[in-house]
């Protein structure tokens, strides 16, 4: 069952990813990671 764990982690880190791409916030926490 890992694998269903390892999709949600992907899954809230492309959420994210979109988030900060729809508002881009000056300073976002995943734009220091990505």
């Amino acid at each position: 069952m890992q694998l269903k764990l390892l999709l949600q982690v992907v899954a809230v880190i492309a959420i994210h990813v979109a988030a900060a791409g729809h508002f881009s916030p000056p300073v976002h926490p995943w734009n220091r990671l990505l």
